[in-house]
């Protein structure tokens, strides 16, 4: 039966790593396969149903896609199928349309409301004006898959609501409802603690809602590896199970009539309690996962027969697979397995330690070893301080203030004056708590940062902790563990090479922010958009990328002017990278004082020669005329970075005895608009390469057709980086500039929107 398990998986993650779904010829094959091996070869029968499964899944919800144009109005009625994400810029929800009315549309909508009037509430109907786009991302290298997020949570649409005409409300929310439940939970939760610091870590706790932890309470729990406490998942869900097994099996023992199967009864409140703190938190997947695992456990307890832990693990994954093929895609689906995984290989081979507290510093030692290599392949950070705090941290959150802040939660309900004083002390424990986490996260050596590892020296290292937690009688097995654990350890990204330069242009959306590489200095040219007042590109796209290809400093930050699209992220990478010297067209617009780029300034860093043509001594007005034009040579090959300047510039620049030179790279000026990319300037580039830095679908038109057309009858080729993803060129002073490394190319998937 494990076999079967372990095949069923490994067919639905096979479609998860395809570029494309399977044709219908090849499906009609594979069913034919399934019926021949049912009874002769069950375990190629359950990798096939895995697959079939998963592909008929993914099929279903790219049919259910929003497939109109981007940007397209629609008058919708249905449903508000969750709590807002809220935060100083508006809010976010998903809206359920209704099928009878709105057949064509998509079944989950995540939807942006930006308007002055609050928020609808949860499980009310209205009727909304949405500007609908399809679920697409920016792709780069490094950074979080919003498109893979969206497809995992089968969203088919995003869409922002419109003022006009204006929303209307059209029925109260149904007392059944549980996302209405949610709502008196959280109600009663912000009544109890009105602006209070830590009311979004008890919301965290209590419903599974993070919306209100800021960056830096994030920063916080990854500096000291305790983010894992903020996610309902296996640890708190299975503590409640304990709590509700414990006091069922209490009372079942003292009645007469149920004393001879109190373990039976206590498993049922125990998953019963189980089941009902999952529902608090909108049965997310990480809670989803927690139950299964636990009915797994509750099956093997009821049936009182002997199963080994690994059946028991692969049985919980295949129910979790079973009932959502798309759990795969998410991260926490793998680090919750891997987590149990080490913890049950640590546990099984060793007798009862003498305490809790050894016991449980055994635990939290196979949870770093198991998790590490994940952590560094997913977020390129790992916590050093991870075992000191968890030891510390798990059985105060888990044993104390969980239960804490549910009892808290009911009171706020039943008797709100009772439950106020309850949260409020619960919020004084809190802040000594985050006194503690906070103190630790500022230590310097707190985390180590990594670039992303290949998959090889993952799956190496899983193998070494394996290893290294095997039993004491294991020979040489800290050697072996070691040596396995070792190479993503110490791995780093290959640089260029002498003479060589690498190019990379982000997508940051509509806005432009570019890394330049040589053998060993980096220059960032533009951070990208500002998304709101608590997220942009810097934090989101720039920093990741950097962190992810081992980059550790940057030694210049040139911001070609001062707009949202192109400064947006620089606090961000300033504070990631304090030692950049940072250099701006129009330094007095920027919040930071920088230094004055201008034309005539001129560096070499390894035989690269970096030149700046622009601003002049005379600057225009508008800011967009002041960019820094900055122009990149070297023997492979040289491009040039023009920020937004407008036909103006390019006119001065492309006049006779300028210094603007040939560039086989060209990122385009102002995003590919009218007002730019003028036929002499074209024509005295002369590139083979235009990329044009401008969002899908995006409401100016950019790159407009005309533009597009100009550069390409001039025998360049173009690529449009909302199209591409991030794009990646390479200039060897042998070979010279070769095909572009476009992210939507090498990162195919099913879920991507072409």
């Amino acid at each position: 039966m494990q076999g079967r398990f372990l095949g069923f998986i490994v067919g639905v993650c096979v479609v998860h790593a395809s570029p494309a779904l399977v044709s219908a010829p090849s499906l009609i094959s594979l069913l034919a396969l399934a019926a021949l091996t049912v009874k002769r070869a069950p375990v190629v029968f359950a990798t096939i149903a895995g697959f079939l499964l998963s592909t008929l899944t993914a099929d279903v919800l790219l049919d259910n896609r929003w497939r109109g144009a981007p940007g397209a109005e629609r008058t919708v009625t249905g449903t508000v199928g969750s709590l807002a994400d809220i935060d100083a810029d508006g809010a976010r929800f998903l809206f359920l349309p209704d099928r009878a009315q709105h057949p064509d549309l998509p079944r989950r909508i995540r939807v942006g409301w930006y308007l002055d009037e609050a928020p609808p509430r949860p499980g009310s109907r209205w009727r909304l004006t949405l500007r609908l786009r399809q679920p697409r991302g920016s792709l780069n290298p490094g950074a979080f898959d919003y498109e893979r997020w969206l497809t995992a949570a089968r969203i088919g649409a995003t869409a922002t609501v419109r003022p006009f005409p204006p929303p209307a409300w059209l029925t109260a929310s149904p007392a059944q409802s549980l996302t209405t439940a949610r709502a008196m939970l959280d109600d009663a939760i912000a009544r109890a603690l009105p602006a209070h610091p830590r009311r979004g870590i008890i919301r965290g706790l209590v419903l599974g809602e993070r919306t209100e932890l800021d960056a830096r309470a994030w920063e916080v729990f990854a500096r000291t590896g305790t983010a894992h406490l903020m996610a309902i998942s296996g640890l708190h869900v299975g503590m409640v199970a304990a709590l509700g097994l414990g006091v069922g099996a209490w009372f079942a023992r003292r009645l007469r009539y149920t004393a001879d199967h109190a373990r039976e009864i206590g498993v049922v409140v125990g998953f019963t309690v189980a089941a009902a703190y999952a529902a608090l938190a909108g049965f997310a997947v990480p809670t989803r996962r927690a139950l299964c695992m636990l009915a797994a456990a509750a099956f093997i307890l009821m049936a009182r027969r002997h199963r080994n832990a690994v059946a028991a693990w692969l049985l919980a994954m295949f129910v979790i697979v079973a009932l959502d093929t798309l759990a795969p895609l998410t991260i926490g689906f793998w680090l919750s397995f891997a987590a149990v995984a080490f913890i049950t290989w640590r546990l099984s081979h060793r007798r009862a330690a003498p305490g809790p507290l050894l016991q449980l510093a055994r635990v939290q030692w196979a949870v770093t070893i198991g998790l590490l290599p994940l952590t560094l392949w997913f977020f390129q950070r790992g916590s050093l301080v991870a075992p000191l705090t968890n030891l510390v941290a798990v059985p105060l959150f888990t044993l104390a203030i969980v239960p804490a802040a549910l009892l808290g939660t009911a009171l706020a309900i039943v008797a709100p004056a009772m439950g106020t004083a309850w949260l409020a002390v619960l919020a004084v424990v809190l802040d000594a708590a985050w006194w503690w986490l906070g103190s630790v996260a500022d230590w310097g050596w707190a985390q180590r940062f990594t670039p992303k590892p290949p998959f090889w020296t993952v799956v190496c290292a899983f193998a070494g902790g394996g290893v290294l937690l095997a039993p004491a009688g294991w020979p040489g097995r800290a050697v072996v563990g070691i040596a396995l654990c070792a190479p993503m350890l110490v791995w780093q990204p290959t640089p260029p090479a002498p003479g060589a330069w690498r190019l990379t242009v982000l997508d940051v959306g509509q806005g432009l922010a570019a890394v330049v590489r040589t053998p060993d200095r980096t220059l960032v040219y533009d951070t990208g958009p500002r998304f709101g007042s608590t997220s942009d590109a810097g934090s989101r796209v720039v920093v990741p990328y950097l962190r992810a290809h081992g980059i550790q400093r940057i030694d210049r930050l040139v911001i070609s002017h001062a707009h949202s699209d192109h400064d947006g992220g620089v606090a961000a990478v300033r504070d990631a990278f304090p030692g950049a010297q940072v250099i701006a067209g129009d330094p007095d617009r920027l919040a930071q004082p920088v230094a004055q780029c201008a034309a005539g300034q001129r560096w070499q860093w390894g035989g690269i020669d970096f030149r700046l043509l622009h601003p002049l001594a005379t600057t225009h007005g508008a800011p967009n005329l002041n960019s820094c034009v900055l122009h990149v040579s070297g023997a492979g090959g040289a491009a040039l970075l023009p920020g937004d300047i407008e036909w103006p510039v390019e006119l001065t620049l492309a006049a006779p005895g300028s210094a603007l030179r040939p560039a086989e790279i060209v990122i385009a000026p102002h995003h590919g608009s009218r007002t730019s990319s003028i036929g002499r300037f074209v024509t005295r580039t002369r590139p083979r390469w235009v990329v044009f830095p401008a969002s899908f679908g995006n409401r100016w038109g950019f790159p407009h057709p005309e533009v597009v057309a100009r550069w390409e009858n001039a025998g360049a080729r173009t690529s449009v980086i909302g199209q591409d993803g991030a794009v990646t060129f390479d200039a060897d002073p042998v070979a010279g500039i070769g095909e572009p490394v476009m992210e939507r190319v090498i990162q195919r998937a099913w879920w991507r929107v072409e």
